[in-house]
């Protein structure tokens, strides 16, 4: 059978998207059994109004989503609205009702989702305030977008539009605890297991999450109980132990810890939500929210902390390894460039410029942070000292060079122009020099080469510039010693003419 054979073969890529149907179905069918389980547990809590006071299955779909990146929006939303569906076939609601909140719940946390990838990008950690903040109002939104159409819904049946606005709260209130005190944990569990940590520092953080979890079982409803001077002292309880599972593991326990205490108060919620006048839901959801939102602010901060920390240590080790080869490159120079020199005049005037041409290189590196040096913005810096009208050229595509890889040419056309101004083109009137630079195709299996031409034009002959010394060896070996690039130097009757090859496949070289 052709067409069968045709379907199957590699080339038509059936098997990969058969591959993909399978994982989208699958993700899918998780997600509907999860959300549908949370959701009869949401149910299971409605007040007077008939809505959750608490929706956890809104948390675990966006924790999903958070945790899992942008390509699972469309299999979780799928399944978000296949359980919902079931879940309010199964209590009893009309069909129009259970299509109507499927629609909003799958959209509720699809919102929450794009608008986190969008703006943090994938693999999300609470590791910046920032962050924290963003997803905070991402939620906000997401929760106040469908709790709007879930209650639409409600008022196309057999409401009116009087108290809408409390129906939407209650509504916006209970999908918005969810979502801020279920997806810390999944997302915090999903950086736990990828990162490596020892089993000491997962025993600890352990021992802390339970700790918490035990301190925050004991305050129990009295937490959320005012006193008659409005000072509510229990849940002041919970925050030493926060702050040392903040300091302590910041990305991983820390807000594990937050949404276990944040289910521990949701225990007391449903207890004391019947029968004690004076229990208040509204204040205890604010203390869950204010509770999460101040540990993952803590947590972030000392993460950030950290980083910087740790960045500012690495800058330490990079800029002693720095000053330690700069130092190292200057010992050569000074050495080297005794060798050649007829007079200390001579001598002082060769080092002083080599010198000075590393450090012009040094200033355009640190200016641009040491990520690199545009090959165009090196060649003209170290000919700005010779410039004559019309005396030189620069012209090629846009290249970046590494720092290393900088520092090395940058000596190179130091000794070409000091040669030009000395012997060659730059030496006499009308001379003039032409730096140009292309990239050459090599072929499909080798690496494109950068194919950098320094050449001189002389109206006159060249001067005789003595037995080879520093400067000639430092054109010819420096960047063939350091790089896989070749230097061919000669020196024509018109002018002295340099061609260097640099592999596109060296590290320090990059079309920019």
């Amino acid at each position: 059978m052709p067409g069968l054979t045709e379907h199957a073969s590699p080339e038509s890529g059936a098997p990969s998207r058969a591959r993909q149907a399978v994982s989208f179905l699958s993700i899918a069918l998780l997600m509907a059994v999860t959300y549908y389980l949370a959701a009869r547990a949401g149910l299971a809590m409605l007040d007077d109004a008939g809505v959750a006071v608490f929706w956890p299955a809104s948390g675990i779909a966006v924790g999903v989503l958070l945790a899992a990146g942008r390509t699972s929006i469309g299999p979780v939303a799928l399944g978000v609205a296949a359980a919902t569906i079931t879940a309010n076939v199964v209590a009893g609601r009309p069909h129009f009702l259970s299509f109507s909140f499927a629609i909003a719940n799958a959209v509720e946390c699809s919102t929450v989702a794009w608008l986190v990838h969008s703006f943090l990008g994938a693999r999300l950690q609470f590791d910046s305030l920032l962050r924290v903040l963003c997803v905070f109002l991402a939620a906000i939104i997401g929760s106040g977008l469908g709790s709007a159409l879930a209650t639409l819904a409600l008022y196309l049946t057999d409401r009116s539009w009087t108290s809408w606005g409390d129906d939407w709260h209650v509504w916006f209130r209970s999908d918005l605890i969810g979502i801020v005190a279920l997806s810390p944990l999944i997302v915090g569990l999903r950086t736990l297991f990828t990162t490596r940590a020892t089993w000491q520092d997962n025993l600890e953080g352990v021992a802390l999450t339970g700790f918490l979890v035990a301190t925050a079982y004991v305050i129990g409803p009295s937490g959320f109980q005012m006193s008659a001077s409005g000072f509510n002292l229990p849940i002041a309880l919970i925050f030493p132990p926060l702050l040392l599972l903040a300091i302590r593991h910041p990305l991983t326990y820390s807000p594990i810890g937050a949404s276990a205490v944040a289910l521990v108060f949701v225990g007391s919620i449903i207890a004391e939500q019947v029968g004690t006048a004076s229990f208040r839901i509204f204040n205890a959801q604010l203390t869950i929210f204010s509770l999460i939102g101040c540990s993952l602010s803590l947590s972030a901060l000392i993460a950030e902390r950290r980083t910087a920390e740790t960045r500012q240590t690495l800058m330490v080790r990079e800029l002693n390894h720095r000053v330690k080869n700069a130092l190292t490159v200057v010992q050569a120079v000074v050495e080297r460039s005794r060798e050649g020199t007829s007079s200390m005049g001579d001598f002082y005037a060769a080092l002083g410029g080599r010198i000075r041409s590393m450090a012009r290189t040094h200033s355009l590196l640190s200016r641009e942070r040491w990520h690199g040096l545009e090959l165009e913005e090196l060649v003209a810096a170290e000919l700005a000292p010779f410039q004559v009208s019309d005396a030189h050229t620069v012209h090629g595509p846009r290249v970046m060079l590494g720092p290393s890889l900088a520092q090395s040419l940058n000596l190179v056309l130091h000794e070409l122009s000091t040669n030009a101004a000395k012997y060659g083109a730059l030496s006499q009137p009308g001379g003039t020099v032409a730096v140009t630079w292309a990239v050459e195709e090599t072929g499909p299996n080798v690496a494109d080469t950068l194919v950098i031409t320094w050449k001189e034009t002389c109206p006159a002959a060249l001067r005789d510039i003595g037995p080879e010394g520093f400067g000639l060896a430092t054109i010819r070996e420096l960047l063939q010693y350091e790089t896989e690039g070749t230097v061919d130097l000669t020196f024509p009757p018109t002018g002295a003419l340099c061609v260097i090859r640099l592999p596109l496949s060296e590290p320090g070289v990059s079309l920019a």
